[in-house]
């Protein structure tokens, strides 16, 4: 087996256990992490979500900036983002760093 199977074998095997919700991305079903992390700045002063999706590459791989994601199922379920940028790591995870499409008034 070479490295890079291997490795994806590795992938597959943990986003098995960590994906915690499934999402559309460009109307693609892919299942993976959803993470909403507080991102704070100027020693508390100002702060903000940082939503981002992790999933593993092999499953889809043509997520670019400003592709939709929607996610599915879950407590974030049907929440819409759009994604800022795609930030894959070198071993086959990609994250997608993702802002938040609000609903017009």
């Amino acid at each position: 087996m070479t490295f890079a199977a291997a490795i994806a074998r590795a992938n597959a095997a943990i986003f098995r256990h960590v994906a915690d919700c499934t999402a559309t991305v460009d109307n693609v079903l892919v299942s993976g992490a959803f993470r909403n992390g507080y991102l704070g700045a100027l020693g508390g002063v100002v702060g903000t979500a940082e939503p981002s999706f992790e999933f593993n590459g092999v499953d889809f791989t043509r997520a670019k900036q400003g592709s939709s994601l929607r996610i599915v199922d879950g407590p974030h379920a049907g929440n819409r983002y759009t994604v800022t940028s795609v930030e894959p790591d070198g071993a086959g995870v990609i994250t997608l760093r993702l802002q938040r499409v609000t609903a017009a008034a």
